[in-house]
């Protein structure tokens, strides 16, 4: 008890360096102890478990060592982990009572910016000679990934700074890809696994750690590529909207990748002649997504991922430069022209993404227009005194009406590409 108080008290500056050296070497003595004797092993477990109010870096710490040892892993996060979600769950109840005194309210608050303060800063000193509780390190923070309640994940993160444990769990993992090169593969690998295996709301968590590495790390990204191909492998398969989830994660780095890209691409045209309609809905998003983020980074020419950079040595730099393919709408323009003969679901997700890419890219008007005129055509007569082919957009089928195509979309589609053409273009 003496050795972990002392260790987690405040250090002064000028031995902090020191300090930490020399607790990463009374870890690794703990660790080799606990190995040899398991029943200190449960000493230091009840120790730290009979006084969770004593939480700093060091007790964290020790219990990412202990749980090298198998027989005491699953016990020793268990004990971070409950640590943690009383912490949030002492602060929510709090926040949210009206009769609780403020003292009682600030001092939850203060607590739960501890337990945070106090998990972060273990894992980044991990670098510092404790290299063997990483492993610990990346279980824990999956676990904790694994635990968020979608529709729940942000109801602590507050304007106070308390992250919630969605947050937090991202940023621990990401700290740990930052300053460890070993744990990447693992981390990526990781996530593959779970977004493949877990529910689709428990998996979306996952995900988002994923596009969180991809903005802020792209340039190391950039060295797994492969991993994600391999996800994207699996688009067609993905339960409910994972897949277009997945891909809005990763746009980001594909920007950046051609072959990314060009593997993206393939992925897609391959989704738009399989036989499930959600598919094929999925399929047509990502083709707008892509359109959308080449439009937008052709905007935002100015715009470089900072945080990727300064990675990165000179030489490196200017290989990182956004990938500018062409044109993408005209590229894709095929896949675009079978979307328009799909489902009416399909239509719709095409006549929203063609809005929003006028809006991201004025000029981008007088193509898509031309693109989508053909097909507005077979519905729209000028000889007749209703105009409008109300009995083409529907059919019978097994007693039912079905709508065949979605006429409200396509004429606000239309109608909004012409608002937004320039003054001085050709009447139409």
């Amino acid at each position: 008890g003496g050795v972990v108080g002392f260790f987690g008290s405040k250090a002064e500056t000028r031995v902090a360096s020191v300090l930490r050296q020399i607790e990463g070497t009374v870890l690794l003595h703990v660790n080799f102890a606990v190995k040899q004797d398991p029943s200190l092993g449960q000493e230091v477990v009840a120790l730290v478990k009979s006084d969770l109010g004593a939480f700093n870096h060091f007790t964290v710490a020790v219990l990412f060592s202990v749980a090298r040892v198998r027989k005491f892993g699953e016990n020793s996060l268990g004990i971070l982990r409950t640590a943690l979600l009383t912490a949030y769950n002492d602060y929510r109840l709090s926040k949210d009572c009206k009769w609780l005194p403020d003292e009682l309210k600030e001092e939850s608050f203060q607590h739960v910016k501890l337990v945070e303060k106090s998990l972060l800063r273990a894992v980044s000193e991990c670098r510092y000679g404790r290299e063997h509780v990483v492993p610990s390190v990346i279980q824990f923070g999956f676990m904790l990934l694994e635990s968020v309640e979608e529709g729940r994940s942000n109801e602590l993160s507050d304007s106070n700074g308390v992250l919630g444990i969605e947050k937090l769990s991202i940023k621990i993992l990401g700290t740990l890809f930052e300053v460890h090169d070993m744990t990447r593969n693992e981390i990526i690998e990781q996530c593959k696994f779970r977004i493949l295996s877990l529910k689709c709301a428990k998996s979306k968590p996952v995900v988002r750690l994923l596009g969180y590495l991809v903005q802020r790390y792209s340039l190391i990204m950039l060295e797994f590529v492969h991993h994600l191909k391999e996800l994207l492998d699996y688009f067609t398969f993905m339960e409910g909207d994972i897949s277009c989830f997945l891909v809005s994660a990763v746009i980001p780095l594909i920007k950046f990748s051609r072959d990314l890209q060009d593997y993206t691409i393939l992925v897609i045209r391959k989704a738009m002649f399989r036989r499930e309609d959600s598919v094929r809905v999925a399929a047509t998003k990502v083709i707008t997504d892509l359109i959308l983020a080449e439009k937008q980074a052709k905007r935002d020419s100015s715009f470089t991922f900072q945080d990727s950079l300064s990675q990165a040595s000179s030489s490196q730099q200017t290989e990182m430069s956004c990938i500018v393919r062409g044109n993408l709408f005209n590229e894709l323009n095929g896949l675009l022209q079978r979307c328009l003969y799909q489902q009416a679901k399909v239509k719709e997700v095409v006549y929203d993404g063609l809005v929003k890419l006028v809006l991201i890219d004025p000029s981008s008007g007088g193509p898509v227009l031309d693109f989508l005129m053909p097909h507005f055509l077979r519905f729209f007569r000028q000889d007749k005194d209703f105009q409008l082919e109300i009995t083409s957009c529907i059919k019978v089928e097994g007693g039912k009406f079905i709508i065949e195509e979605p006429l409200d979309r396509l004429l606000l589609c239309i109608s909004w590409i012409l608002l937004l053409q320039p003054h001085n273009s050709s009447d139409r």
